[in-house]
């Protein structure tokens, strides 16, 4: 941006590039686009996102969890309807999807 300004290019000519480069960009992206994600697609884009140093030793896991929870979804693409649940102790590799609900319950005496 600086070095457009040193050059004398008006402001404004340098933001009408920026939108006309913007909108270049989105219609590549949606060409390139597809609806065929296939889940071995989904996979590898949950376990890009999980690359962390957390998860790293058990990404391949974690990306499994994450696939099968979207996939019960059946398209409808809410998320709302995936909740994480932590509990103290056990290792990562111990984490697991369930079907329906989990309660957490104490054993009452009286």
């Amino acid at each position: 941006e600086r070095l457009l300004l040193q050059q004398r290019i008006h402001p404004q000519t340098i933001c009408a590039g920026w939108r006309l480069a913007a909108q270049t960009a989105k219609k590549a992206l949606e060409e390139c686009a597809t609806a065929d994600v296939t889940r071995q697609d989904l996979l590898q884009i949950a376990q890009t996102t999980l690359s962390s140093k957390l998860l790293s030793s058990e990404k391949a896991h974690f990306a499994e969890l994450c696939v099968k929870a979207v996939e019960r979804l059946k398209g409808s693409g809410n998320l709302d309807h995936i909740q994480i649940i932590q509990l103290p102790g056990g290792s990562l590799r111990d984490s697991y999807l369930e079907d329906g609900f989990l309660l957490e319950k104490s054993i009452g005496v009286g």
